[in-house]
This record gives C-alpha cells, sequence and structure tokens, in this order.
C-alpha cells in the first residue's frame, strides 16, 4: 500500500499484482480480470502521448521550488520538462482506450483536457472510456464487444462486397474466377448409362 497527496489530504491506495502486473489500484486490476475474461486484446500502461514537448524559459521567474533537499525561493529552472500522459489499457488498432479513474485530481482534469486537445488536432479519433467503478467498468467492456462486433460485421460486409465486385469485373473481361473443376464434364447418370446399354 502506498500513500498519494491530493489536495492537502493523503488517499491510501491499495495496489495489487495480477499475473506479475503491479496494478495502482484493485479498481485497475479488477479491470485487467475482466478484459481477459472477455478475451478482449489491450495493452497495459504501454502507449504514450506526449502532450507537450519540453522547451525552455530563460525569463525571470522567482518560485518555491526544493533545491538539494530543501525548499528556497529563487529563479526556477530554465528548462521545463515535457508532459505525456499515459492511459491505463488501450487497443489503439480497434481504436479505444480505458482509463479506470476512481478519484480525479486537478492535474489530471487538466492532463485530460489536454489529451483530448491532442486527439482533436492530431485527427484521432479513439473512444474514450472513463470508469470509476467496477460496475462502469462492466458497462464499458459490454460497449467494446459491442464495438467488435460491429467491427466484425462490417469486415465481413467490405469482404463481400469486394468478392462481388471482383466477380463483376471478371465477369465484364469473360472470365470466371469461381472454382468448378468439374463445370464442362458431362453430366453420367442412370438414364444415360440404360440408353448406352440399349445402344450397345
Amino acid at each position: 500500500m502506498r500513500n498519494r497527496k491530493s489536495k492537502g489530504r493523503v488517499k491510501n491506495v491499495q495496489t495489487t499484482k495480477i499475473d506479475g502486473v503491479e496494478f495502482r489500484s484493485r479498481l485497475e486490476a479488477f479491470a485487467y480480470a475482466e478484459l481477459k475474461k472477455e478475451g478482449i486484446k489491450f495493452d497495459y500502461e504501454k502507449e504514450k502521448f506526449v502532450l507537450m514537448e519540453k522547451f525552455k524559459y530563460e525569463n525571470v521567474s522567482i518560485e518555491k521550488r526544493k533545491k538539494k533537499g530543501k525548499l528556497v525561493f529563487d529563479q526556477a529552472l530554465t528548462s521545463i520538462r515535457s508532459t505525456t500522459y499515459l492511459p491505463d489499457f488501450t487497443n489503439l488498432e480497434e481504436g479505444w482506450i480505458i482509463e479506470v479513474k476512481g478519484m480525479k485530481t486537478d492535474v489530471f482534469n487538466l492532463k485530460w483536457k489536454l489529451f483530448k486537445q491532442y486527439l482533436v488536432k492530431n485527427n484521432l479519433n479513439y473512444e474514450l472510456y472513463m470508469p470509476g467503478s467496477k460496475k462502469q467498468i462492466l458497462q464499458c467492456i459490454n460497449m467494446i464487444k459491442e464495438k467488435i462486433k460491429i467491427s466484425q460485421a462490417d469486415k465481413k460486409r467490405i469482404a463481400k462486397m469486394v468478392r462481388r465486385d471482383s466477380d463483376t469485373e471478371a465477369k465484364n473481361n469473360g472470365m470466371d474466377l469461381r472454382s468448378k473443376p468439374y463445370k464442362n464434364k458431362k453430366k453420367y447418370t442412370r438414364k444415360t448409362k440404360y440408353n448406352a446399354t440399349r445402344t450397345i
């Protein structure tokens, strides 16, 4: 267990380990287990997004900060680190992101806005889910399952259209792409066999 500070208060966060992976909360662990149970492909904390690149601010900026372990009030560092966002569960190929968040801080709320702005600027149409309870996690998983079903149905429909267009084009060019190895073979029925016997 570890402590996390937010707005001057200390919050307890229970870490949990599954399959050798340590999760920051039991809620994240629950989401991981449910996604695996449903056979949904996903990555955990793999895709990192850079919301703001690092830069330098060389003008005067007097701030309270830590220096050699002590709090000081003087010129801030000129190098500003980049701001990044690391979602919990992602499948960018299928176009969805799950951020499990039981408690949202002001810092996270700002980062979440920046992340949405990043997606808009880069024309990335990912579906975002932010469940805050086990019930909401199950709801999100059901929505993703429906999305996958629709996607698979669309793929089948497109494949059927492609096959139909290929057949049409082949016919227009005097070709037959259908596999019929005995198409021109004369049918040999009992009637033809009887007629052949009478002729002999």
